[in-house]
């Protein structure tokens, strides 16, 4: 019946052209790999400056200290790769928070794509031997309240039926996260205050594409100290945390994927430490940057890009290596490894959904050394972390 009034209506072109532009823009997923050649350019301006310019082209590419000077206005989108009808449906915002600890991994993404909204949450206890348990939640109904900019102020909410509430607001110079959560595989509750403007964050404005009208705006603050209680499957675990924040906006390809770093610990010095290293969004024509870096004690130190290298070992165990060296530009360097103790597979590990969409994400112990522009050692054998390798549909 549906193939007659395909034909009866006349929409066997449209409908084959439809497949065709689906096909060759699926086929192949916008995943490049790292320029490690990379310029490192750093972004410095001393006025407030628009992330995208009037044609929805990023107005300047590379890294920064701080996201106070640029200002973020959805209203300038403009994909050359999409109808100009479709171009709201490519908005995409995100709020998340990575915990990483010795005796805890969690994390948290509350997430608008335009056409449809939801959440991310995954955990697991690492005194125990269980594995990763994660949820992630698409609606197409309800959308979280998702601020455009959350570089300042930020307010973020969500609730579905009596299961959720999330709220993330700002007050003067707090910042607080509630986040509550009742399903059968995770039972959350956060309620932390917080001041994320006492570390540097890394700010990345990232071309995805040559005309960089597919962009990734992003800010990634690492130590944050909060105060409050995380109480997890009936699990309380209450004091000084230290929290990882991702704040993302941006126009992604239809199919893209990354690798993420994010870890948070301390140096055998007793220094706080956090890990951020990834690739696989910067189109190398025009992008200016990586966001590979290290913090210590709040303070933002960059890297030159890293290579990235995994090993299986003879006990069929997982080690990865990610090394980077010095420059004229970066007297920053870290050499690092990271084991892998927990895995999991997203899609049951099914070989054919895999090669379209994957969500493999590791948890486990990195170690290793970093030194900073100043000829300090940061030595670690036991920083805790995430490594997400993504593959999705946008």
């Amino acid at each position: 019946m549906v193939v007659s009034k395909i034909i009866k209506y006349g929409l066997v072109g449209p409908l084959i052209g439809f497949i065709l532009i689906a096909y060759f823009n699926l086929k192949n997923p916008s995943y490049f790999e790292k320029d490690l050649n990379s310029a490192q350019d750093e972004l410095k301006p001393s006025v407030l400056t628009p992330v995208l310019d009037a044609n929805g082209k990023l107005a300047m590419a590379g890294w920064g200290r701080s996201s106070e000077n640029f200002s973020f206005d959805p209203s300038r989108i403009n994909p050359t790769t999409s109808f100009y009808f479709l171009r709201n449906l490519r908005y995409k915002k995100w709020e998340a928070f990575v915990f990483a600890s010795e005796d805890f991994i969690l994390g948290t993404a509350i997430f608008d794509l335009s056409y449809a909204g939801g959440y991310f949450v995954h955990y697991s206890d690492m005194k125990e031997n269980g594995g990763i348990s994660a949820i992630e939640h698409l609606d197409l109904s309800k959308k979280p309240i998702v601020q455009d900019d959350c570089s300042r102020d930020c307010h973020t909410s969500y609730q579905l039926d009596d299961y959720l509430k999330y709220d993330q607001s700002t007050f003067g110079k707090s910042d607080f996260l509630y986040f509550k959560l009742n399903t059968t595989e995770i039972k959350l509750e956060i309620d932390l205050k917080f001041n994320k403007d006492q570390t540097e964050n890394l700010v990345t404005l990232t071309p995805i594409s040559k005309d960089t009208s597919l962009f990734y705006y992003n800010s990634k603050r690492y130590l944050i100290p909060a105060q409050g209680k995380i109480v997890v499957n009936g699990k309380t675990h209450s004091g000084k945390f230290y929290i990882a924040n991702d704040s993302g906006r941006g126009v992604w390809p239809l199919r893209a994927g990354w690798i993420w770093i994010s870890a948070t610990g301390k140096t055998k010095n007793g220094k706080n430490i956090a890990l951020n290293l990834g690739h696989g969004f910067n189109n190398p024509d025009s992008s200016r940057h990586t966001e590979d870096c290290f913090f210590v004690d709040g303070k933002l130190f960059k890297l030159e890009a890293a290579t990235t290298e995994k090993r299986i070992k003879e006990d069929n165990s997982e080690e990865w290596e990610f090394n980077s060296n010095v420059s004229d530009k970066i007297k920053n360097k870290c050499n690092i490894k990271f084991a892998t103790l927990k895995k999991k597979n997203d899609f049951m590990d099914n070989v054919i959904i895999k090669n379209v969409i994957k969500f493999d994400l590791r948890y486990g112990v990195y170690f290793g050394t970093c030194t900073d522009e100043n000829g300090e050692v940061h030595e670690f054998d036991k920083v805790y972390g995430i490594l997400e390798d993504k593959l999705s549909l946008w």
